[in-house]
């Protein structure tokens, strides 16, 4: 747990430091006496920023929580299982008859868990908050630097911007099909092409039809709007995936069993 605790202290403090870029950039538009469309965007990132850290906050208290209740887990339950065993076999030479009896039945007890978990694998509870935890982790933290990325793309003047623009769709490619683990599938990298071939042409004619305040925006939206999107077609794919796999697997189970 020591590991999950430092990233999120870590996240924490990218979200103070995102909260200080954005009141250097709302500070820098005051000066500059920029238009509207910039101190609205100066306003939703600073609101950004406060949630994040709030977020951040709160998911350090879980994590605190979770730690409490595993130690907690253990006392109440395994340690007061064991406990009869162990004071038998440290207190008691005279009843090893007995004592071999129940390992003989707890040995069969662990054959049947096992034939069951064959059967039916099952992932437990505390993996599956830990998975939860450090996925909840690590979207804090590509957020964070795809708010970076932009805010460094609209306060200084970058060549080629709008050719740029397709990084801010990577990093949502990159995070999430690294979280479902769909870099060998054709449908991940048909959804990578989308924004490659489509964003810098738009944003070339947004840009001269509308202006390079309205182009940010829409970049900005259309880059949240994909991450969405994808993350759900993503998960789509991995549990069709997941499937699959689960049924070739009994599949060769009960051919080896008819080989047998």
């Amino acid at each position: 747990m020591k590991v999950e605790k430092i990233i999120v202290v870590f996240v924490v403090l990218l979200g103070f430091f995102l909260l200080f870029v954005s009141l250097v950039s709302m500070y820098n538009d005051f000066s500059a006496g920029r238009t509207l469309e910039y101190y609205i965007a100066d306003i939703f990132f600073f609101t950004i920023s406060l949630l994040i850290v709030a977020g951040g906050l709160r998911l350090y208290k879980r994590v605190i929580a979770y730690e409490a209740l595993t130690e907690m887990a253990f006392d109440e339950i395994l340690y007061e299982k064991l406990k009869p065993i162990l004071e038998q076999i440290a207190f008691s030479t005279a009843e090893l008859d007995e004592l071999k009896t129940k390992l003989d039945a707890i040995e069969s007890e662990i054959r049947s868990i096992e034939d069951r978990v064959l059967k039916a694998p099952e992932v437990p509870a505390g993996s599956i908050v830990l998975q939860k935890v450090a996925f909840y982790v690590k979207t804090i933290m590509f957020t964070l630097f795809f708010f970076g990325v932009y805010l460094f793309m609209i306060n200084f003047i970058i060549p080629y911007e709008s050719f740029l623009y397709v990084v801010l769709y990577l990093i949502w490619w990159i995070f999430i099909t690294s979280e479902f683990k769909l870099f060998g599938k054709t449908e991940a990298w048909v959804v990578l092409c989308i924004p490659i071939l489509v964003v810098p042409s738009a944003s070339i004619v947004l840009n001269a039809l509308f202006g390079i305040a309205t182009v940010r925006i829409v970049v900005f939206a259309t880059a949240v709007l994909y991450a969405y999107l994808y993350y759900l077609y993503a998960r789509k794919i991995a549990v069709a995936s997941s499937d699959m796999d689960i049924l070739s697997e009994k599949a060769k189970e009960i051919l080896r069993r008819i080989l047998k």
